[in-house]
């Protein structure tokens, strides 16, 4: 938050703490290269370049942005001292550390980088990527069992969408139908402000039928907000933001490439990211204050995620899905995550190339093909 003076020495405090922090991840990457323990070349090609442009742009990017909004509620004097420490300590304290960290990674650590992708391909991989999978499924199942699971899964929930298809009246093959739900310009928004609109119009709905079905409903507003241009190529349709004290919590809309955010998933990601999603539980754990502060503020993916995958599902209750179209985009969200369950552990588990990965989203989900680029160097990088 950057509401208060004390809130910005923090960041001032943070930013002078960079070079050093900076200084831990070369220490800690010149040991992964010792011990053979480094990240795949695929993952890492464009993180210099990414430091490059934070670096370039060091004056008039998001680093910089909190120094030009000042709160008038801070004293003038504070202000005046903040405004001028600010910019001064991003370029002689923060552009050089990036620099030092472009330098290393592009020189050092980008060429002793591995070719594989495969978290098995670690030493002691296949036995760190079975730790992984059991903190983040919350089961006992081995990598080869959650595949299965997931070909099962892809496999009920295509067949599913055949009725979905069909209710639209489109006559084709998934395939066909896929590529038509991606390029026909009545099924996307013309414009951010008209996806944005939508969206809370979808969330005041879901708001306003919330009692349906839940006895107590979340305190801490919502706002639906657009997600920072600069990294639109390289996230997908929307997020959920966490609130504050000093800041409501968002749903972030990625208002970049309309072309690629179809109107079909925009009700099941309203309430996956928003109500009765990933918000009411977030906001109802920060209102339980019986419990530790670990139980109301840390995240459990097996959990969080669960109940945001649960919460699409109760969209019939509360009025949604009735369209065909966005009936076929809830079950090609929950086909999504079976498809994950099948591509994560074909990379780390069963030896897939990232093409291998590529084909089989692409074969088997509805998603923008660049959408599935981005989901596939996710599961590389983040493996389980």
């Amino acid at each position: 938050p950057f509401a208060s003076e004390e809130d910005y020495r923090n960041y001032l405090a943070r930013l002078d703490a960079l070079p050093a922090h900076i200084d831990g991840l070369i220490a800690q990457m010149r040991e992964g290269m010792a011990t053979g323990w480094v990240a795949p070349k695929v993952t890492l090609s464009a993180v210099p370049g990414m430091l490059r442009e934070m670096r370039e742009n060091i004056d008039s990017g998001p680093l910089a942005e909190p120094f030009g909004r000042i709160p008038a509620l801070i004293a003038p004097e504070a202000r005046e001292e903040i405004a001028q420490a600010g910019p001064e300590t991003l370029r002689a304290t923060v552009a050089p550390a990036l620099a030092q960290l472009e330098q290393f990674i592009r020189t050092e650590y980008l060429p002793a980088a591995r070719n594989t992708i495969a978290a098995s391909s670690l030493p002691g991989g296949a036995e760190y990527y079975a730790v992984l999978v059991a903190n983040h499924t919350g089961s006992t199942m081995a990598p080869a069992e959650l595949h299965a699971l997931g070909l099962r899964e892809v496999e009920r929930i295509r067949l599913a969408m055949r009725g979905a298809i069909a209710r639209t009246g489109f006559t084709g093959s998934f395939a066909q139908f896929s590529a038509f739900a991606n390029s026909d310009k009545r099924l996307f928004m013309r414009s951010p402000d008209k996806l944005l609109a939508r969206y809370r119009r979808i969330l005041a709905r879901a708001n306003a039928t919330l009692p349906r079905l839940f006895a107590t409903l979340p305190a801490e507003e919502l706002v639906v907000k657009p997600a920072n241009e600069a990294n639109g190529e390289r996230m997908g349709g929307a997020y959920y933001e966490e609130g504050s004290a000093a800041r409501p919590a968002g749903f972030v809309v990625n208002t970049s490439r309309l072309d690629a955010r179809p109107i079909w998933e925009m009700e099941t990601l309203a309430l996956h990211e928003g109500v009765p999603g990933h918000h009411l539980q977030v906001a109802r754990a920060h209102q339980l204050t019986g419990l530790p502060a670990f139980r109301r503020h840390a995240w459990y993916p097996a959990f969080g995620e669960g109940w945001a995958l649960y919460a699409e599902s109760l969209g019939p209750e509360l009025g949604f899905y009735k369209d065909a179209f966005s009936a076929f985009g809830h079950l090609n969200s929950e086909l999504l995550r079976a498809a994950r369950l099948v591509a994560d552990t074909g990379i780390h588990a069963m030896g897939w190339q990232r093409q291998q990965a590529l084909d089989y989203l692409n074969a088997n989900t509805a998603n923008a093909l660049a959408d599935n680029e981005i989901e596939v160097d996710r599961y590389i990088a983040q493996p389980g």
